[in-house]
């Protein structure tokens, strides 16, 4: 895994790049994917998988399903890769 990094950010530069989500939309840790990106089910565990893919972890299938945004990815990740990320 590589060095600590900013975890929000790396999350952020995935989802935009997935979700095709220009820089002059605004997305916080509070941004919620369904109400406020649209995304549905589907979305947001094919972003799941690409976050695994992308960091190299493994996050629980049943996991997705809660993680409601960003802010919800970097608290959860943190919490089972806390040596990784910043």
């Amino acid at each position: 895994m590589p060095d600590k990094i900013n975890l929000f950010k790396r999350l952020e530069n995935i989802l935009r790049a997935e979700r095709d989500i220009s820089e002059d939309q605004t997305i916080t840790k509070d941004t919620l994917f369904s109400e406020n990106l649209g995304m549905d089910s589907l979305d947001r565990y094919e972003f799941g998988l690409t976050v695994e893919e992308k960091l190299g972890m493994r996050i629980p299938e049943e996991k997705h399903i809660e993680l409601n945004n960003l802010g919800d990815y970097v608290d959860y990740i943190k919490s089972n890769y806390l040596d990784v990320y910043e």
